[in-house]
């Protein structure tokens, strides 16, 4: 009964920490990408012209890239690699305290 209360307890840690990685990360993507837009939009101006580019057949293709590009099994090794680093800080950084 002691380690099943002590796995729980656990499992709970683990998924606090990886909901907290993916909110910092995703935060940080978030911020990423508006720092990109605003680059882009300083540096081109009017836009108009690459959204129309990007819609259609162009969208399509970079869709399909992208599923490919997530599919691959390295892309999914790097990301769950990423995300044990991450977790690893996070509970150095919580055992520092």
């Amino acid at each position: 009964m002691i380690t099943k209360m002590k796995n729980y307890l656990k499992l709970r840690k683990l998924r606090r920490d990886a909901l907290t990685l993916l909110i910092i990360n995703g935060a940080d993507i978030c911020s990423n990408i508006k720092e990109l837009a605003d680059l882009v939009h300083a540096l081109l101006g009017d836009t108009t012209d690459i959204q129309n580019k990007l819609t259609g057949e162009n969208m399509e293709t970079v869709l399909k890239f992208m599923e490919e590009m997530t599919a691959a099994p390295d892309f999914k090794d790097k990301m769950y690699e990423k995300i044990h680093d991450d977790a690893q800080k996070l509970r150095e950084m919580e055992a520092a305290k």
